[in-house]
């Protein structure tokens, strides 16, 4: 076989190769999106702390090994879920055109998979809730301190972002705490209310005093 054949071949079997993982990727993302999805619609029937790996497996037609395969319990699937689901929200910027918009869209994303949200709200995965909140909010607020004219460290910046998605965090958590209780909307402008003397006046500070 003369070397342009091996060039040939051997470019073949990278691209099987490439064909073959990509496949595999893509069976086992769409494996764990039926164990999620089987999870969610469990939760509109069964309280989280009573739901088992059987009752999930069973429910989207995955034997317990498979679920075991890609998660170590019921827990570990809450985090996937609400890390692949929140990231994928967060970074998705095409439609959005204001800090608003993206404060608005959490509290959508929030109440279109409010039993999920509640229950995990109650659950023992609360903490992973908190971290893709601040997770999610803290993106929007570089995004907001992208946009000043007021120049800022990158030092400073983060620490802005840091003070300021606690407050977005917890007060999402207690709307989530008080059954989802409240117009989205009206929380939103209260927030840009608040936020609209006291961020600029905090930009100026920290641009004047250089700390």
């Amino acid at each position: 076989m003369t070397p342009m054949y091996n060039i040939i071949f051997l470019q073949i079997g990278k691209c099987f190769r490439r064909i073959i993982v990509k496949r595999g990727l893509d069976m086992a993302e769409s494996t764990k999106i039926r164990i999620a999805e089987s999870l969610k619609e469990l939760l509109a029937r069964k309280p989280l702390e009573k739901l088992t790996v059987s009752d999930i497996s069973n429910n989207c037609g995955v034997n317990r090994q498979t679920f075991y395969y890609y998660f170590h319990d019921v827990y570990d699937l809450i985090e996937w879920i609400l890390l692949s689901e929140g990231r994928k929200l967060f970074s998705d910027r095409r439609n959005r055109e204001s800090w608003q918009d993206g404060f608005l869209e959490i509290f959508s994303a929030m109440k279109e998979n409010s039993i999920f949200v509640r229950q995990t709200y109650r659950s023992h995965a609360r903490e992973n809730l908190e971290k893709i909140l601040l997770e999610g909010a803290e993106t929007i607020i570089l995004q907001i301190l992208a946009t000043e004219e007021i120049p800022l460290s990158r030092e400073d910046a983060a620490f802005i972002a840091g003070f300021y998605k606690h407050a977005f965090a917890g007060i999402v958590l207690d709307w989530i705490g008080s059954d989802m209780k409240g117009d989205p909307a009206v929380i939103v402008k209260k927030v840009e209310m608040v936020m609209a003397s006291s961020l600029s006046e905090n930009l100026r500070r920290f641009s004047v005093n250089a700390i």
